[in-house]
């Protein structure tokens, strides 16, 4: 999911000219670094359920961030804690990552470059 993030990255700022950081969930959370206005959060998992990202998830929300999941499960606890989940409909999520899941997360990536700018200021 990482790499899948930094493919999205380069569409998010090619595309759709949004300042995009990525960060894996588990050291995002010890890190400090300031808020910024009108910053979103986006999610990658294959199952929906890693403990770490699901705590960030908890923790940027609480922050009141606003939060999209890209998931393969939508009935996964990401899915439903996020403020809007997209699945990826590449498999499930407990199964070995796979080019093909990798595909549909870069798809899903690509769905999120293409949305309005209005939508995202910075992820």
């Amino acid at each position: 999911s990482y790499y899948a993030g930094l493919v999205a990255k380069h569409w998010l700022e090619g595309v759709a000219g949004l300042p995009v950081e990525v960060d894996i969930a588990s050291e995002y959370r010890y890190r400090r670094r300031p808020s910024v206005p009108g910053e979103a959060a986006l999610f990658i998992s294959q199952s929906g359920e890693t403990a770490d990202t699901l705590a960030c998830l908890r923790m940027v929300k609480q922050q009141g961030m606003p939060t999209l999941a890209l998931v393969n499960v939508m009935s996964s606890s990401m899915a439903n804690e996020a403020d809007l989940a997209l699945p990826l409909h590449a498999g499930g999520g407990a199964m070995a990552a796979s080019p093909g899941r990798l595909d549909g997360t870069y798809a899903g990536a690509a769905v999120c470059s293409f949305w309005p700018g209005s939508h995202w200021r910075s992820v």
